[in-house]
């Protein structure tokens, strides 16, 4: 009766073991990512022929990045999966050791016991079909092993390919960004609205003390006029896109951690984000300044100047009207490689690690961005 309930209570336990279930459409749906990834590299390593294009250049880079991004979290998945599928396959394996151990149990006890036994032939019979259960049991753990196994080999080689095309989507994406940077600072078909004294600008730059009081010097500065000043700005104030993609950590004259309160926003963004003009402005300024890092100052209309700040390079001359949506720098980063850029760590962090500064100001006066650009402003 004991061996009875012990193997009754074998049957209980693994029979009705959740089994792990993956999700099929991630095969088809990593297949899609791929294939886009694959199309956009094909396209990014034929740079050379965008050398002049540097809109067409950026947005083959972003749409690169986009792809690589809903690669990577795939990946994520499938690492998951894969995890969880070597887990339960442990446990499988286990089970069926319980059950070959039942029929080892149940296949040694001796015909002669149970018929001397009184209630031998009735014992007889539920060894029977205890026996039969322990066998259907065992197919059906080794039918759901064999199921689990070509799953976790088609994860494995899945997970392969999707390393080896983010290995290629980052090599070409690096590749592409310095052909991208040599184009914007090669670039020489920008009117001229104006020319400058780039001596004057860079001793300002050198002896401002804050990026308000460069701003204010900058704007006394005299300039010769090439094309009049026309307003540029229309009526899009309070519509305008945020230079760059990423969530504002700081506002207006918000109070840092040390109590420093500044006349503008502070967005988290990416690593080599893009930093592109709002509206057609000219440049009043593009280079290094004090602790701000680079920064590029725009001029949209008389008086008014957009700043962005916290930039790892900036393009533009002063005095060049730059195109609505341009390339006005990009945002810094550390170097990316398959083995950093697949740590778990990375893979659960989806940070924005940059920050970038932005401030407006009309007549010298700063203004609130939150009334100019479009964003949540929750």
């Amino acid at each position: 009766m004991r061996l009875t309930i012990a193997i009754f209570s074998i049957l209980m336990g693994i029979g009705f073991a959740p089994k792990l279930l993956a999700d099929q459409t991630i095969f088809s749906q990593t297949q899609i990512i791929i294939d886009d990834l694959n199309s956009a590299r094909t396209k990014l390593s034929s740079a050379d022929s965008y050398r002049n294009r540097i809109k067409a250049l950026s947005n083959l880079i972003q749409k690169t990045e986009n792809s690589l991004s809903d690669l990577r979290s795939k990946y994520r998945l499938i690492k998951l999966q894969t995890g969880k599928l070597n887990k339960d396959l442990i446990f499988q394996k286990e089970k069926i050791s319980k059950l070959a151990g039942a029929l080892l149990v149940v296949g040694q006890e001796p015909l002669q016991s149970k018929l001397l036994h009184p209630e031998g032939a009735l014992n007889t019979a539920r060894s029977s079909l205890i026996l039969s259960d322990i066998l259907a049991g065992v197919r059906t753990e080794a039918e759901g092993l064999n199921r689990d196994l070509e799953k976790l080999k088609l994860l494995t080689n899945l997970s392969q390919k999707a390393e080896k095309e983010m290995q290629l989507s980052l090599e070409i994406i690096q590749t592409a960004r310095t052909t991208l940077v040599k184009a914007a600072s090669d670039r020489t078909d920008l009117p001229q609205r104006f020319i400058d004294d780039p001596e004057k600008i860079s001793s300002l730059s050198k002896s401002s003390k804050s990026l308000g009081e460069f701003a204010v010097a900058l704007n006394s500065l005299e300039r010769k006029l090439i094309i009049p000043n026309e307003p540029i700005l229309k009526n899009n104030k309070g519509g305008l896109a945020l230079p760059a993609k990423g969530v504002v950590t700081r506002k207006f004259n918000e109070p840092d951690a040390a109590g420093i309160v500044r006349p503008g926003i502070i967005i988290r963004t990416k690593e080599y984000a893009f930093v592109t003009s709002p509206v057609a402005a000219t440049v009043r300024y593009a280079g290094p300044l004090s602790d701000y890092g680079m920064v590029s100052i725009l001029e949209p209309s008389e008086g008014i100047l957009f700043i962005f700040a916290g930039l790892n390079k900036v393009f533009g001359e002063p005095g060049q009207i730059l195109p609505e949506a341009s390339l006005v720098g990009l945002m810094g980063g550390e170097n990316i490689n398959i083995e950093t850029f697949t740590t778990e760590k990375e893979l659960n962090s989806g940070r924005l690690s940059q920050s970038l500064y932005i401030e407006v100001r009309r007549n010298d006066e700063p203004q609130n961005p939150f009334d100019w650009f479009e964003f949540n402003k929750e």
